[in-house]
């Protein structure tokens, strides 16, 4: 089949949609630094929420817990309790560390001082965030960035999130917190000890430039479908059902890229409005 590949366009559109007019190419690390934003944002999804029990004991104490609760279950949008360093540090994928790390994202848990933006405080509420789920952790005060404690909350409260595949730690003593912070901001990858076996991170931890590595593979992913899609569409190899809605009308075939609210890229064809491939959400 003979189409046109605007994927490339689409994806800059987008990314210049976020991040401003890019100068130079579209480059591998920009689309990487674009992702890891997208998925800061935390897209609004609807997710079951588990709460641990030090997030249950916070509750009274801080009502802004299940005003979170709420909007994370009914899929709305969660920014009003997001750091300012999302906004402020859009395309640093370095502007959250824990994030990148552990995939556990942090939300203030002051009253409303206008409609989008909660009154920031010195506790935050650490939470552990995939596409489907969360599991709020515990009430912890800034520069809680890397401790260890939350991820035995992380173990308690969803052992699916960590499953029982530790290594034996034998007699290791493991890392001090403060020492993961510093190996994390090198971007070296630890275990955790948990009990008597280490872990590492539910996140798949950070790559050697800190970027997450799970949105590292997502690139991987989408660079590798694109290139798919467009051998298929070559050697005519398509599925059937695909094949015949892209041949009727006589319309060119135009491939592109779209971003649905719920935080999934989509690979579509864009004269006929045929999704093609369907991408996990950001997380």
């Amino acid at each position: 089949m003979d189409f046109i590949d605007e994927t490339e366009g689409d994806l800059r559109a987008l990314i210049e949609a976020d991040f401003g007019t890019l100068h130079n190419e579209l480059s591998r690390e920009v689309v990487l630094n674009w992702m890891h934003y997208r998925a800061r944002l935390i897209p609004p999804r609807r997710r079951c929420v588990a709460l641990s029990a030090e997030v249950e004991a916070a509750r009274v104490s801080f009502p802004a817990i299940d005003h979170i609760k709420k909007a994370m279950a009914l899929g709305e949008d969660l920014s009003p309790w997001l750091s300012n360093r999302i906004r402020k540090r859009r395309s640093d994928p370095k502007a959250d560390l824990m994030f990148n790390d552990w995939q556990i994202s942090h939300f203030h848990l002051g009253v409303f001082e206008r409609a989008d933006k909660v009154r920031r405080g010195r506790m935050l509420l650490f939470a552990h965030i995939t596409a489907d789920d969360a599991t709020f952790l515990d009430v912890q005060p800034h520069r809680a960035w890397s401790t260890q404690r939350l991820l035995e909350i992380l173990k308690t409260t969803s052992p699916h999130t960590m499953p029982d595949v530790g290594m034996l730690a034998g007699h290791s003593p493991g890392f001090s917190d403060e020492e993961l912070g510093n190996l994390r901001r090198v971007g070296l990858t630890t275990p955790v000890k948990i009990g008597d076996k280490m872990y590492f991170p539910p996140g798949l931890g950070v790559s050697s430039s800190c970027h997450a590595t799970r949105l590292v593979l997502k690139v991987n992913e989408l660079e590798r479908s694109i290139r798919d899609l467009a051998r298929r569409l070559k050697e005519n190899d398509l599925p059937s059902a695909n094949k015949l809605e892209m041949l009727v009308l006589g319309r060119p075939i135009r491939i592109g890229l779209r971003l649905r609210f719920d935080g999934c890229l989509v690979i579509c064809e864009k004269s006929r409005a045929l999704d093609l491939i369907i991408f996990a959400p950001f997380a």
